[in-house]
């Protein structure tokens, strides 16, 4: 049972403030004395309830502290966030969404997003964001935070392998673990997510189309490339031994029998290509990024791609080489369903970071 005891103990030449809303310790801190100060702001959030509601409410505020103190304790200097009043605001706002919520993926979501306070402190557009999600974490349906986790994915997220197939079996094996149960159908959970100030809605665009993502985020997973025997081949030839690369540097399109790409998934990847060679001298194998010299020429070869007809059948077996994989494909059915276009604002981005870290803690924010 928690206590509504406030006292401290301090050790020497250490210095404490305690108020009735925040409790500051400027020595080090252990996660014990985390316990203290999280056991000394709970009162507050028990005074507005009565009789049976308290034990209830204590109860609950009890489980994320049993959840939060050990995932901090975990992330290294995390426990020194207890001494920050900012960082007390918030945990106040997160026991009182704890005890209004009898559900263990609510603490889960309360937790993580605790964490995610102590990564954006120095950010006040994300600390708005997450001050707004732990707010609407016991609000929020939960088909809808898993529509809006699926959209996260699919808007936001994209794989960084050089080829289209790995690619795509990098993205299959994400949404396997997120699609545990059927997408919401209907317009409801989109109302309820807007209500909730998580997405933003276009309602003089068109709707989301996978063409379009795909055009945006695979730029060079769905392009046509450069045909093999053309002039444009013999340029890119060109360009490339002039930088001492061999045409073995072009690889295959999987999705265009005859034509070539440069193993990206866009072309802002393209400096992060990487050159394998033979030290003469040592006879190891060693390799580096590509250079300034070597990235202008491989962005003029990317500027060779061909567009108009041959681009358009590209992106279109692109389509097709996404919906063989089982998952992608629920996804893009499930998109062609949705009547309009909208995306995601900051704390619907957060609340969506925070939901996916469930399934996969090893999951960053964004795809470098």
């Amino acid at each position: 049972m928690l206590t509504n005891k406030q006292e401290q103990t301090a050790g020497d030449s250490s210095q404490q403030y305690q108020s009735q809303s925040m409790t500051i310790n400027n020595n080090g801190l252990t996660a014990q004395d985390a316990i203290e100060i999280f056991q000394s702001i709970t009162p507050m959030i028990l005074a507005q309830y009565k009789d049976e509601a308290i034990r209830i409410a204590e109860e609950r505020v009890k489980r994320l502290e049993e959840k939060l103190i050990p995932m901090l304790e975990q992330t290294a200097g995390a426990l020194e966030n207890f001494k920050d009043p900012a960082f007390q605001l918030q945990l106040r706002r997160a026991q009182m969404s704890a005890a209004v919520s009898d559900a263990d993926a609510d603490l889960d979501m309360l937790s993580q997003l605790m964490i995610k306070h102590t990564q954006v402190k120095e950010d006040r557009i994300k600390i708005v964001g997450v001050k707004k999600a732990i707010e609407i974490v016991s609000e929020i349906d939960n088909k809808a935070l898993f529509a809006l986790t699926v959209l996260y994915v699919l808007l936001h997220l994209h794989p960084t392998l050089p080829r289209a197939s790995n690619g795509l079996e990098e993205l299959e094996r994400l949404y396997s673990k997120i699609l545990y149960t059927t997408l919401p159908e209907g317009n409801e959970w989109i109302s309820h997510l807007d209500i909730l100030g998580t997405i933003m809605i276009y309602q003089y665009s068109d709707k989301i189309r996978l063409e379009n993502i795909c055009e945006s985020l695979y730029p060079g997973y769905s392009a046509a490339g450069i045909k093999k025997g053309s002039d444009r081949y013999l340029q890119a030839s060109t360009l490339l031994s002039s930088i001492h690369f061999g045409e073995s540097f072009l690889i295959d399109n999987p999705i265009m029998d005859g034509y070539c790409i440069l193993p990206v998934v866009s072309k802002e990847r393209i400096k992060y290509l990487t050159v394998v060679a033979v030290d003469q001298k040592t006879k190891m194998i060693k390799s580096r990024t590509v250079n300034d010299d070597e990235i202008n020429m491989l962005l003029k070869i990317w500027d060779l791609y061909e567009t108009g007809e041959s681009a358009d059948v590209a992106k279109r077996n692109f389509i097709r080489m996404w919906d063989s994989y089982p998952n992608l494909h629920k996804v893009h059915d499930w998109l062609q369903n949705i009547p309009v276009r909208i995306d995601l604002n900051i704390v619907g981005m957060i609340l969506a970071q925070t939901s996916i870290k469930r399934y996969d803690p090893t999951i960053p924010d964004v795809y470098k």
